[in-house]
């Protein structure tokens, strides 16, 4: 029991010294006018953007001076807070289709986001999927270079393939199965 008497003691002494008392009296107001600039400064990018004062993100506009990457001019805009391996995934809710949505009314109907540590972008609207499918099937005909897929079926799956000549046959085999059903 004096033991334990003791190491309190001991403890407190340290937290009394005046070397951790300099030390966090020095730390601790810094970590708050970091944390209350952060903030106002994404509570203030928020109000511009959605009282539709500002069409471009404040943030990528300083950091090319400060030696950070811009996107490519193809890139679709997009929201910037992502964690670095959740992504966007915190923010969706317990309705994404309303937060995606929400999205698009933001950034328009083709807009780039990140799942978890995927950049993926959205189609909304008739006429952006049309046109991505349709008239830019080429372009989208791909798929996602998933390790699960990958086990998925061994590989040879018809819906987790890259659009390549064997994927290709392999549709036209299917294609004149469910055509000899009346399926198609």
């Amino acid at each position: 029991m004096a033991s334990i008497y003791a190491d309190v003691s001991d403890a407190l002494g340290l937290l009394n010294s005046h070397s951790l008392r300099s030390t966090l009296s020095n730390v601790i107001p810094q970590m708050l006018t970091f944390g209350v600039i952060f903030l106002s400064a994404i509570f203030l990018h928020d109000v511009l953007v959605k009282s539709k004062q500002l069409n471009v993100a404040w943030w990528s506009l300083i950091l090319p001076w400060f030696g950070g990457r811009n996107r490519s001019p193809a890139s679709p805009p997009g929201p910037w807070w992502n964690l670095p391996v959740l992504g966007y995934l915190p923010w969706l809710g317990a309705k994404p289709y309303a937060t995606l949505w929400n999205l698009s009314r933001r950034f328009g109907n083709v807009y780039q986001i990140q799942f978890g540590s995927r950049k993926v972008v959205v189609l909304n609207g008739r006429q952006a999927i049309r046109e991505a499918f349709v008239h830019q099937r080429d372009a989208f005909a791909g798929r996602p270079d998933f390790a699960s897929f990958a086990a998925f079926c061994e590989g040879h799956s018809l819906a987790f393939n890259s659009f390549d000549a064997k994927w290709a046959a392999q549709r036209k085999v299917c294609r004149m199965f469910f055509m000899s059903l009346h399926c198609v």
